[in-house]
């Protein structure tokens, strides 16, 4: 079971969501009950969001563990990854049919959000690795 099918799961035995439509090879599509309505708006309105504890930057903190290639060659894979990644949301981008409901203004915006985040770690990994050059 996967880390999203683990929380849908959960959220169904809590009843915050319900199966509505078993669909083709296990494929399920949910939907939001009341009491789910009322625990999202009061997540959405009354809990501060949290900070995320983000592995790469611990990561990029001891780079000064490996050696100055190996620093630039995991940078390398930051950039690259973060690369692929935009290229799939771009692609998800270009696939769905926009539209002015709120699902895609909200969905856009979301979108949007993740598209800048991998450009920023793609460029920023790039100018980091330039920063370790020098390094021997």
């Amino acid at each position: 079971m996967s880390i999203v099918e683990g929380r849908l799961a959960k959220l169904a035995d809590t009843g915050l969501i319900t199966v509505a439509e078993d669909g083709p090879r296990g494929r399920k599509v949910y939907e939001i009950t009341e009491e789910g309505r009322v625990e999202l708006r009061r997540w959405m309105i009354d809990v501060a969001p949290r900070s995320r504890r983000d592995d790469l930057i611990l990561r990029v903190f001891f780079l000064n563990a490996v050696s100055p290639e190996e620093a630039r060659a995991f940078l390398s894979r930051i950039a690259e990854a973060a690369s692929e990644r935009h290229e799939e949301l771009r692609e998800l981008h270009d696939r769905i049919d926009w539209s002015d409901d709120a699902l895609s203004v909200y969905g856009a915006l979301a979108l949007d959000w993740g598209l800048r985040l991998e450009a920023m770690q793609r460029e920023w990994a790039d100018w980091a690795r330039t920063k370790l050059r020098d390094q021997t």
